[in-house]
């Protein structure tokens, strides 16, 4: 994840989470990650984050 999350900022692009199970959250929690992904509940959280849909 933090690879595509690079790659993807060089090209200008962002990354967001959405919908991450218990295990996925709890792996970006201990490796200390939160600062790095903006974590959202549900999708269309993420989106509007984005400035996409209602």
């Amino acid at each position: 994840m933090a690879w595509t999350y690079s790659v993807g900022r060089r090209a200008g692009g962002e990354m967001k989470l959405a919908g991450v199970n218990d295990n996925v959250l709890a792996v970006v929690r201990i490796s200390r990650m939160t600062s790095v992904f903006e974590i959202h509940a549900v999708e269309g959280a993420a989106l509007r984050a984005f400035g996409v849909g209602g």
